[in-house]
Order: structure tokens, then sequence, then C-alpha cells
């Protein structure tokens, strides 16, 4: 009885242990996008977390003559975040970066600044990322509402901008989140 082993089996071997860590790795990776998402995030991978260290530190070279020291940047961040998510100033549809700056008593330029510094985020992504957080919520709380309804209830114009921020969020349409968040086929 030969006890050796064929060339063709170790090969064979190889393959399947190098398959199951990449089904390992890819599990992992959806189960912590699931569960992110489930808590109410968006879901982050590393190579994201890179690219907005990049972005800072470009941003930080952008605004280094800037009047707003880096104290006085998260000052009004606080101050404009406080505002968005108490007076939900972002479900009106045609609020502008010219209306955010007044209420927090910057120029334009500056709350600019802020948002980009603080979020790596332009104006109109930054409201969106709130105005998508309601839709989540609207769409979870209230099952009976369309989310055509939704859509202009939270402050979009349109269904194509609705829909490719949602998709950027969560990863999936409106409709399949219903679909997940009340497990129908």
């Amino acid at each position: 009885m030969d006890t050796s082993i064929s060339l063709d089996t170790i090969f064979l071997i190889v393959i399947i242990v190098q398959m199951a860590l990449i089904f390992f790795v890819f599990y992992r990776l959806f189960c912590k996008r699931i569960e992110t998402l489930q808590n109410g995030g968006t879901a982050t991978y590393p190579i994201q977390s890179k690219i907005g260290a990049i972005a800072s530190k470009k941003n930080e070279a952008k605004y280094r003559s800037s009047s707003l020291s880096n104290e006085l940047v998260e000052d009004f961040r606080e101050k404009m975040v406080d505002i968005l998510e108490n007076e939900k100033i972002y479900l009106n549809p045609s609020l502008k970066l010219l209306d955010v700056a007044k209420r927090i008593g910057l120029s334009s330029n500056q709350t600019s600044q802020v948002i980009n510094q603080s979020f790596d985020k332009d104006f109109n992504s930054f409201i969106n990322g709130f105005r998508i957080k309601e839709a989540a919520f609207l769409l979870g709380q209230h099952p009976q509402k369309t989310i055509t309804e939704v859509i202009y209830q939270v402050g979009f114009n349109n269904k194509v901008t609705f829909n490719k921020a949602f998709r950027k969020s969560f990863g999936c349409t409106p409709k399949e989140y219903v679909r997940k968040q009340f497990h129908l086929n």
C-alpha cells in the first residue's frame, strides 16, 4: 500500500483551502455590511477610510489660509448638524447652501469649507445623506407609504437622484430595502 500523496491531490487540497478562505472573507464582509445597515448606518470598508484620509489631507492644504481654525470648523459643524437634525431643514426641497450658511452665521464659502473638512462631502451629498436617512426611517415606520411619497416628503426633487443616493448609502434600491425590512418576497 502506497502512502505517498500524489501531486494532483496536493494541488486539489490547496485549491479547496484557497476557495474556502475567499468564501470566508466575502461572507464576513457581507455580514458586516448587513449588520451596519441594520444599525442604521452606512457600511464603510478600509479602502473608503483610506480615501477619506487622503481627501482630508487634500482639504487641509486647500483651507490652510482660511480664516476658520480647526476649532471653529468643529464648532460650526456641531451647530450645523444640530440645526439639521432638530429642525430638519433638509426636508425643504429648495434648500440652498446660502440658507444653511445664514442659519449658522457663516458665508457660503465658509459653510462649504465646514462641510468639506468635516464630512469630506459637497453640500448636495451632505444634505442628501440626511434626506436618505429620513427616507429609510419613514419607509421602515410607515410601510403603507409609497416610495414616491417618501421621495418628495424628505426633500428630493426627483426619483433618479433619490435612487442613486439611496443605493450609494444602503447598497440596494428602496424597494429592496423595504422588502428586507419587512422580510417580504
